[in-house]
């Protein structure tokens, strides 16, 4: 006769994990730390940034995104992701955050994971490429993972990201007039810039080129280059490349992003402007000065933010 071992509640296992981890860094030396006061950078495999529409990810075979899941299946994709003690970053867009907040709060509580949700002002491609510009950062750079998270939003609002719409009458963003939307009722094709960052507005492009500089402003990369990338049906406006200045042949993404429920258009397309060199841009910005560890979870934190970015530890 055989004893059974049965396997702990999922509960259980998350308060032990952290309990632990809670000790460790009671009973660990100092923190390590650079010229200048900062400390050492964790290991980059130790932190994951994920955006929460992206279909791939979070289920297998049926390819959709966090916020599709029933709350059973997010709890078990956030596990499988974290895999052990890793800590997670989720990117999603303003609207996304009320939908997922209790279960990235259970997750933190069941499974005593480090995790944040990070909620940016761009559409699906935008948030892919503000996720790659992220972990490029964290595996080059040397700095803690939550330096680099908690900026993201700031450096988000840094790039070019436009949306190419045929009509804007389900768009809920500034700048739009009277006159788009009566367009957009008009019978004709015709394309608008829907943009949402540096400046939320709205552009309608006339068929023959874009409209001078000063209507499609790029921002100051300084010496780095420009980097464009490109999703969706919709073609890149004639001229636009030369407008911007872009380096190089442009980036077409491929993946495959939720652009027509976003843009409520299903031919819509998405243009993103961004450095030729993300890890030096993201450098020359991030700050390297902390405070001391999170006493819970470990993490270093930034030296102007309270509250734990990953597990959301408030000192007393």
């Amino acid at each position: 006769m055989t004893d059974d071992v049965s396997t702990p509640p999922i509960g259980i296992v998350g308060l032990k994990r952290a309990a632990t981890r809670h000790q460790q860094q009671l009973t660990a030396s100092p923190v390590a730390t650079l010229p200048g006061g900062s400390p050492t950078a964790t290991s980059s495999d130790s932190c994951l940034v994920a955006v929460a529409d992206d279909p791939t990810l979070w289920s297998d075979g049926e390819e959709r995104g966090l916020t599709r899941l029933s709350p059973t299946s997010r709890l078990a994709a956030l596990e499988r992701l974290i895999d052990g003690d890793k800590s997670l970053a989720i990117l999603c867009g303003h609207r996304q955050v009320a939908g997922i907040k209790r279960d990235i709060a259970l997750a933190r509580s069941m499974l005593g994971a480090r995790i944040t949700i990070v909620p940016l002002p761009l559409g699906p491609l935008g948030q892919f490429a503000m996720a790659r510009i992220a972990q490029q950062a964290l595996r080059s750079l040397d700095r803690p993972p939550a330096l680099i998270i908690s900026h993201l939003p700031e450096l988000a609002n840094s790039l070019v990201d436009i949306g190419l719409v045929g009509a804007v009458s389900s768009l809920d963003i500034p700048g739009i007039r009277l006159r788009h939307q009566l367009a957009s009722y008009l019978p004709g094709s015709r394309i608008f810039a829907a943009q949402l960052t540096p400046v939320p507005t709205v552009r309608r492009i006339r068929a023959n080129s874009p409209q001078p500089d000063s209507e499609f402003p790029a921002p100051n990369f300084g010496p780095l280059g420009r980097r464009l990338l490109h999703a969706g049906a919709r073609a890149i406006p004639a001229g636009l490349e030369e407008l911007w200045r872009v380096s190089g042949l442009v980036t077409q993404v491929t993946s495959k992003l939720p652009l027509a429920d976003y843009w409520h258009d299903d031919q819509a397309g998405e243009l993103v402007l961004l450095p030729d060199n993300p890890e030096q841009w993201v450098e020359d910005r991030v700050s390297p000065v902390v405070s001391e560890p999170c006493r819970w979870c470990g993490e270093p934190k930034p030296a102007d933010v309270t509250d734990c970015v990953f597990c959301g530890h408030t000192p007393r």
